[in-house]
């Protein structure tokens, strides 16, 4: 967050294109994408998200509710402080035998939606 504040306080124009996967892959200690969303949601110009474990597990690229990115939990906040916000997914787990990046993207979609539409 440190980096962050410093690279906003250079002009009131500097907007962040935030990696929430990699921001926990990182293990950014003692601070959640939910805090970072909190602080600086004026200064998001847009996230990505994918399902990343932290480094304590390895910080693994994983499918999609089975890491520890709080992805839920972001699209939830984005919705319902009604931010004007894109967000896109990275799908950079490894595709399971039998499927394909096409069908696991359409995964990923589905878990946003289930999330949108979910009150918890």
């Amino acid at each position: 967050m440190t980096a962050f504040a410093k690279a906003f306080g250079l002009s009131k124009a500097s907007k962040a294109n935030v990696g929430f996967g990699t921001w926990v892959a990182a293990g950014n200690v003692g601070r959640t994408p939910i805090e970072f969303l909190e602080t600086y949601r004026d200064r998001i110009g847009s996230f990505h998200l994918k399902d990343r474990t932290t480094p304590e597990h390895c910080s693994l690229n994983l499918a999609w509710g089975t890491g520890e990115t709080p992805i839920k939990e972001i699209l939830q906040m984005v919705r319902k402080n009604k931010w004007d916000l894109p967000g896109s997914i990275e799908m950079e787990y490894n595709v399971p035998e039998g499927s394909d990046a096409v069908k696991e993207v359409k995964k990923c979609v589905d878990y946003c939606r289930a999330a949108l539409t979910s009150r918890t």
